[in-house]
């Protein structure tokens, strides 16, 4: 059984970032547009609690019904950010294992088992 090289596993992504810049590019588009969407759900859906939760962190008599209502207040908007986080980073994760598992494959094929053609089309270098 071969040996696992520490150095070789940590920096195995920078070959991989060299050579499909434009993936890369693409990840950290994607990545900045659901941190946008996340921050927009948040005050969209939790503002108002949000900018109480801001005045009550600087009053000295803070009361734990009022904290508790907070968060019940903003559950929604933590609940809907959840979801969108966790489905753009399985989709940046899953692509990111595809190009190291198969780092000549620049293109996605309708066939492909290994990701849905939806997702893949906006995660491979066309």
């Amino acid at each position: 059984m071969s040996e696992i090289s520490a150095t070789d596993a940590a920096l195995g992504g920078f070959p991989l970032a060299r050579s499909n810049p434009r993936t890369i590019l693409i990840w950290g588009l994607l990545a900045f547009i659901s941190t946008l969407v996340t921050f927009s759900l948040m005050t969209v859906l939790s503002g108002a609690a949000f900018a109480k939760a801001q005045t009550l962190g600087t009053s000295p008599d803070i009361q734990p019904g009022e904290i508790l209502e907070m968060y019940r207040q903003m559950a929604p908007g933590y609940g809907a950010s959840i979801v969108v986080s966790i489905v753009m980073s399985g989709l940046i994760n899953a692509s990111a294992a595809r190009l190291v598992l198969n780092p000549s494959d620049r293109r996605v094929s309708a066939t492909s088992s290994s990701a849905p053609t939806s997702c893949a089309r906006c995660c491979w270098p066309w």
